[in-house]
Order: structure tokens, then sequence, then C-alpha cells
């Protein structure tokens, strides 16, 4: 019955896991699903099962700079800094139309080595090449503020907060930073949103 079909359906468009492991499962050399499946694997913290599903991704299409990106963030999350600083520095010489996520996977790698002033020159770079990306605000944010340049940090919060006010991390980041400056008030807004 129509009923019972839309019922399985649904369960397939449950979320980005089923819907592209549904498509992989009917379409094994998709390349969009091989990379979708691995990108919602790799947001549900599941690094390791990623990697496969971008590295078939990339045998199925060697030039696809969108796995090429997520294999270097599935790297980069695992530790493995070189491997994934020489895909994004591969990536640089291409022209992919991705530039600020490569850019500030750059910054990103230097985020977790420590490394604030090269974070902050490559998310800044990144920031002016597509200022409509909050996340890039918001890791910009993270070097500012540990290099102490609070209010620079809390420009770069306001942004990403005012690009998607949803962004519940900015939020959250944005009014704990407020309140250690004794903004309570302006704090208080962003920290019960």
């Amino acid at each position: 019955s129509y009923g019972t079909a839309a019922h399985l359906r649904n369960r397939v468009w449950l979320n980005e896991t089923t819907l592209w492991s549904d498509v992989l499962s009917k379409s094994p050399w998709n390349v969009r699903a091989c990379n979708n499946l691995g990108l919602g694997r790799l947001k549900a913290g599941n690094v390791e099962e990623s990697i496969p599903l971008f590295l078939k991704s990339l045998q199925l299409h060697p030039s696809y700079s969108e796995a090429q990106i997520n294999l270097a963030a599935a790297y980069a999350r695992l530790g493995r800094l070189e491997e994934a600083r020489a895909i994004y520095e591969n990536l640089q010489d291409q022209e992919t139309g991705m530039d600020a996520q490569i850019i500030a996977g750059l910054g990103n790698l230097f985020l977790r080595t420590g490394d604030m002033a090269e974070a902050v020159k490559f998310y800044s770079q990144a920031a002016a090449m597509n200022p409509r990306i909050p996340e890039i605000r918001y890791n910009l944010a993270l070097a500012l503020s540990a290099m102490g340049r609070t209010g620079d940090a809390i420009d770069s919060l306001r942004e990403a907060v005012r690009l998607d006010p949803s962004y519940q991390n900015a939020r959250e980041r944005l009014g704990v930073t407020l309140a250690g400056m004794g903004k309570l008030d302006e704090a208080a807004e962003h920290l019960e949103a």
C-alpha cells in the first residue's frame, strides 16, 4: 500500500546517513553518495569510518575537491596533520571554487598545532574570500582569543552569530566571553538564547 511505501521511504529520509547509505546501496559507484555518506559519518564523529568513503569517492573521481577537503579534515581530526596539509596545499594550486574552505582548512591545521598567528592569518584570508561562512568566523575567534585579542574575538563571534543566529557554539562562546569582560546583560542574551 501507499502508506507502507511512504513509511519505508520516510525511514530512508530520516537523516543524512540513512539517505546516503540508501543511495550508495543502489548506486555503489555514485561519487557524491560516497562523499556525502563520509561527510555524515565525519560530522557524527565516526572519523575512521569516513575515510574509506572519501577515498572511494576520490578513486572514482580523483579531482573531486569536496571529497579532498573532507578527507583532509578527517586526517586532521585524527592528528594526521602532514597528510591533511599536503591535500590542502595541493588544492591551493587548483581552481576548485572552494578557495575559502581550503584556506580555512589550513587555518584549522594551525589552530590544532597551536600556531595561532598562522591560524588567524588563514582564517582572516578565508573570511575575506567568503564572508558568509559562520564557522570560519567562529574559528577565527578561537584563535584570536587564544592570542589574547578578546575584542577582535568578540567581533568575530558577533559576526558568526549574525550570519547564523542558531549557531549555538558561537552564541555560547560569545556569551561566556562577554561575561568574562563584565558585559553581563549582553552575555545573558546569548547564553539564554
